[in-house]
């Protein structure tokens, strides 16, 4: 890489909170000592918005293809991903659920979106512009680039999401040509 260019990082997430802490920490990495930056780095964050359906099931809000788009525009050199996205609501309930038992896969099916089904809803999304949707094929779904899972499963979700190489094997399947990583 030239001194010149800027190495781009993506981050999706649910949650607007974690986006802007994850942003912040890594337009903040300095070398010791150094007062600027260690290399310039540009961060967008995307917040992965849903809506509900007709029948009760959650999918990705359509405005959110305009959010990726634009910051897609040019091929990210790191994708930072959370696994799940669900509605603050739905979560309430889930939880009440999961105060008397372990929550199962089933349970989740149609409320908690994943990575997977990110990539399903750019493929397959009939709301989203052709251009868009090949823009996003090519610079976040097909990119190439280096993926970091991070995720955080309570106890009692655990059985319905599957351990962290399970949830990493499922997102690397999902970004078939890129490098997944996790934490």
């Amino acid at each position: 890489m030239s001194n010149n260019r800027i190495f781009r990082v993506l981050v999706l997430d649910d949650d607007q909170n974690v986006c802007l802490r994850v942003k912040k920490r890594i337009e903040g990495l300095k070398i010791q000592g150094q007062l600027d930056p260690a290399w310039p780095v540009e961060v967008h964050d995307v917040v992965l918005t849903l809506q509900e359906g007709e029948k009760g099931d959650w999918t990705f809000h359509p405005d959110l293809a305009v959010r990726l788009a634009a910051n897609c525009a040019r091929k990210p050199d790191l994708i930072f991903i959370d696994y799940g996205y669900v509605n603050s609501q739905v979560m309430a309930a889930l939880r009440n659920l999961a105060a008397s038992k372990e929550i199962v896969a089933d349970e989740l099916q149609g409320k908690l979106l994943t990575p997977p089904d990110l990539a399903k809803w750019i493929r397959s999304s009939s709301s989203m512009p052709e251009h868009t949707r090949r823009l996003l094929i090519k610079n976040l779904i097909e990119s190439g680039t280096t993926v970091y899972l991070y995720s955080y499963t309570s106890r009692e979700f655990l059985l319905a999401l599957g351990g962290m190489n399970e949830r990493l094997k499922k997102t690397a399947k999902a970004f078939p040509l890129s490098r997944a990583d996790f934490d």
